[in-house]
């Protein structure tokens, strides 16, 4: 009789045949040694299909063209009725967003200014703005500018990480916009992280040496960066009036 050994085959433990054929409720007869086969590579190749299915839904192992694999899905790209993107189409709720930005007033946000001359130049000047946040902590920040040439026709307002250096960027300026960058909190979570960069746009929007120009988020796939220019983009995060 064969002994029921088990194996290891990559994530999954696999039994030896016979214990196999006993999960299945197959038993071997000496009746029908053909017919016996021909099960027992249906049922192998069944089995090869489960395996790989379930290494690919928990374990995220990718589809490598092993003979009775799986393909993904959409190998591609991301399925667009995933469970991610059905997530990120409910953070854009305008009802539950309005009540958030409640919180930022109707009037400017709060900002103390001071000139850079260590990072300013005789062609840039750059700023250093401190914005306070609806839960008091001050949002730092950067705004630079040419000082020579035509009058900017748009501001570019970006975000960078607690960990990532504070500085402005040179090709912003050389496409004739105002760099705005602020850096957020490292312990704020998205709603916050949302509430900032809104706040950041809202100055960019007051900012007297704009001229009213208009205000551009530079395109980033965090959460935080879609839904702000949304809800921006629809009104809700601009300054009434």
């Amino acid at each position: 009789a064969e002994t029921d050994q088990t194996q290891t085959d990559g994530f999954c433990p696999v039994r030896s045949r016979s214990s196999v054929w006993e999960v299945w409720g197959v038993e071997e007869s000496d009746s029908g040694p053909a017919l016996n086969l021909e099960l027992k590579a249906a049922l192998k190749l069944i089995q090869i299909h489960i395996w790989t299915a379930l290494r690919m839904q928990l374990f995220g192992v990718r589809y490598r063209g092993v003979p009775g694999s799986i393909p993904p899905v959409n190998p591609v790209g991301p399925n667009p009725a995933s469970p991610r993107q059905g997530f990120r189409s409910m953070l854009f709720e305008t009802g539950w967003w309005r009540e958030r930005l409640a919180c930022l007033g109707d009037q400017p946000p709060s900002v103390l200014l001071h000139v850079r001359e260590d990072l300013s130049s005789p062609s840039v000047e750059v700023v250093e703005f401190r914005l306070r946040a609806p839960d008091g902590l001050r949002l730092v920040g950067l705004r630079a500018r040419r000082r020579l040439g035509p009058t900017p026709h748009a501001t570019c307002v970006r975000i960078v990480r607690a960990t990532d250096p504070l500085r402005h960027d040179p090709h912003i300026l050389e496409d004739g916009c105002t760099d705005i960058v602020v850096q957020l909190p490292p312990h704020h979570s998205l709603e916050q992280r949302v509430l900032d960069l809104i706040l950041a746009l809202r100055f960019a929007e007051s900012d007297g040496s704009n001229q009213r120009v208009p205000v551009l988020v530079d395109p980033s796939p965090d959460d935080e960066v879609a839904i702000a220019s949304r809800l921006y983009l629809s009104g809700l995060g601009t300054l009434p009036g």
